[in-house]
């Protein structure tokens, strides 16, 4: 099996002094190498392709045979580390709670614990006849959370 640390060492010294960062690598018993990046701008597909090569130049096929995936950390995929969360803050997300219920909202917040997310709800209030729109910040810990996906803006007006 195809060392770890040896590919993320390549990895790391190929990304450094870039925006690019490493969101998730994985090596399967069968060898396939699944490289997932992200970066506090955009990753292009020249940045995946100039990564692949630089792991091929580094590891020897003759040595051991290996499939390579190198990717970025698309639409729909969840927010992992405190970098993603981080770039998106004021960005539209969606929470899916370990109760399996979705909360949407704008992302405000995170730490280490949690993350805080401005969420509208319609609810009625004491003395009214209708609902009113309220919004508010809660606070969701990781430990709660399945997932918290952004999502898109696809040009809609608010």
């Amino acid at each position: 099996m195809i060392d770890i640390v040896l590919v993320k060492e390549i990895i790391e010294q190929h990304i450094s002094d870039t925006e690019l960062f490493l969101v998730e690598m994985t090596i399967s018993e069968s060898n396939v190498i699944n490289i997932v990046l992200d970066s506090e701008t955009n990753v292009s597909i020249g940045d995946c392709i100039s990564l692949s090569k630089s792991i091929e130049n580094k590891l020897d096929r003759e040595v051991e045979d290996y499939e390579l995936q190198v990717s970025s950390s698309g639409v729909g995929q969840p927010l992992r580390l405190a970098r993603q969360f981080g770039k998106n803050v004021e960005r539209t997300v969606e929470v899916l709670d370990n109760k399996g219920i979705k909360h949407s909202g704008t992302l405000k917040n995170y730490n280490d614990e949690s993350v805080g997310v401005e969420i509208t709800r319609n609810i009625k209030l004491e003395g009214k006849k209708r609902k009113e729109a309220v919004t508010s910040i809660e606070t969701f810990r990781l430990d709660e959370i399945k997932s918290v996906v952004v999502v898109p803006d696809l040009g809609r007006k608010k």
